[in-house]
């Protein structure tokens, strides 16, 4: 079974009064940035995990390659020099690199790291030959060129390679010298533009399948006090609902991310906020086979044995409930907060959220989620900003816009301004339905309704003009009429 894991996202809409405004308050900001190697391209927990340490670990070795020569990167004529800011939906005015001084023998190569705007290619667009992410270019005159489609602040990383790239090549060896990694930012800016349309196009009903949602979770910096990390999730229908839960921080080391949490601490709170499951090192448990045993049956990575990663199996029938993730003595860090459905009687996981902060650049905020089944699952995602002053949250989001994007990095679906859609009347009635609060009308808060196949998706949400503050990341389950 192949791993999959998701953005666990706080229920607010779903919850009391008093719950919605405790996790509001309380839940600490979450920064993800995605940049998944093959390998992590097929497993979305890997694609999470690497996230922000694969962009990070790629922007933090600029100027820092060994034997690196004093090159400088320039950008031909006209020349847009970084930053270079352009429209959202409009095709960028080329720009060619070279470098100075030129050198006897040009770039063979040409590598290509950070965060790649979408829409764009490097390359040679007149042949077709040109990358769209991060990967190796093997020509000597790459140009930046193409439409960008999602709005944000992307930071590339460039680097160029005397001689085309081989298999074994190293930095530094003299027929194959590399320079620094150059940095060059593009900053897309903009909403996309609404649909014309005479009347409201409604979208069509889920068809009859299987489809649901089976997996979430959330990566974090866990703080104390009201930073400590506080995920949760909504379970609807009869019977129980069977998951493992858990709480990864020595576990992610792994896969690269730094600064994680030593030692986490796990509880699983009820609506009415009563623990009534808890675990630290889940080696301690009760029964640590049972668990090894159903995370390699639910796709999960293994713990280590004697770890200080954190895990339980829980049955629960429906309602709302909270995970609160701390570090043992205060201890901060890294943590990952993971949820997975092991069985199902008359059950269902039907809302998942998360409140963040939105940077820009590699900062956005990227939940995701996982769709197993058949048929479609019909969902409503909100990029919530605005409609967060209500409930006492200071530093909102106040132009959010959100993008959805399936596994292979199509963006499916996008929105800035949920009444820009083609059909506000039906996200507000559908909204009313599933128990989201309304959005205010003129509200910039963002929404979409999308109908998906079973696969992992992922829900981009950034600042229009690069603007930066707290977002909520929904996603509602809409009942099949």
């Amino acid at each position: 079974m192949p791993k999959r894991s998701l953005f666990l996202r706080i229920d607010q809409a779903r919850l009391p009064v008093a719950a919605l405004l405790a996790l509001l308050q309380r839940t600490p900001a979450v920064r993800v940035a995605v940049a998944a190697s093959e390998y992590f391209i097929e497993s979305p927990i890997g694609a999470v995990l690497k996230a922000a340490a694969a962009s990070v670990a790629a922007l933090g070795a600029v100027d820092s390659v060994a034997g690196a020569s004093p090159y400088t990167l320039i950008t031909g004529t006209p020349g847009h020099p970084s930053p270079y800011t352009v429209a959202l939906g409009s095709q960028i005015e080329a720009v060619p690199f070279g470098l100075s001084p030129q050198t006897i023998d040009p770039p063979g190569s040409w590598i290509v790291t950070g965060s790649f705007p979408p829409g764009l290619s490097f390359g040679d667009p007149t042949t077709g030959d040109v990358i769209t992410s991060d990967g190796t270019y093997d020509n000597s005159t790459p140009v930046l060129s193409g439409t960008p489609t999602v709005a944000g602040d992307y930071i590339m990383g460039l680097q160029a390679v005397e001689n085309a790239a081989t298999a074994g090549m190293v930095p530094g060896d003299p027929g194959n010298d590399m320079t620094n990694v150059f940095t060059y930012e593009v900053i897309v800016t903009g909403s996309a533009a609404p649909t014309p349309t005479p009347t409201p196009t409604p979208t069509p009903p889920p068809t009859s399948g299987t489809a649901r949602l089976i997996n979430i979770s959330t990566r974090a910096q866990v703080g104390t006090g009201g930073n400590i990390l506080i995920p949760g999730f909504v379970i609807s229908g009869s019977g129980t609902e069977t998951l493992l839960i858990r709480a990864d921080g020595p576990a992610l080391t792994q896969f690269g991310v730094g600064g994680v949490l030593a030692q986490p601490s796990l509880s699983v709170f009820n609506s009415a906020g009563t623990s009534i499951a808890s675990n630290t090192g889940w080696g301690t448990n009760a029964n640590p086979a049972l668990i090894a045993s159903t995370a390699a049956t639910v796709g999960a990575f293994a713990l280590t044995s004697g770890s200080a990663d954190c895990a339980l199996i829980a049955s629960l029938p429906a309602g709302a409930y909270t995970v609160q993730i701390s570090g043992v003595n205060k201890t901060t860090g890294v943590a990952l907060a993971e949820v997975y459905e092991v069985s199902a009687s008359g059950t269902r996981l039907v809302n998942i959220s998360t409140r963040a902060n939105v940077g820009t650049g590699s900062n956005l905020l990227i939940p995701g989620f996982v769709i197993s089944g058949s048929g479609t699952e019909q969902l409503l995602v909100r990029a919530d900003g605005p409609a967060l002053t209500q409930f006492g949250v200071a530093g909102a989001l106040a132009l959010p816009s959100l993008s959805v994007f399936n596994s292979a990095g199509s963006v499916i679906a996008s929105n800035t301004g949920w009444e820009t859609s083609s059909n506000p009347s039906l996200i507000a009635s559908t909204a009313a339905t599933v128990g989201a609060f309304a959005f205010a009308s003129g509200s910039a808060d963002s929404a979409q309704i999308v109908n998906l196949t079973a696969g992992a998706y992922t829900i981009q949400i950034s600042g229009v003009n690069s603007s930066t503050g707290v977002a909520l990341a929904e996603v509602y389950e809409v009942p099949v009429p």
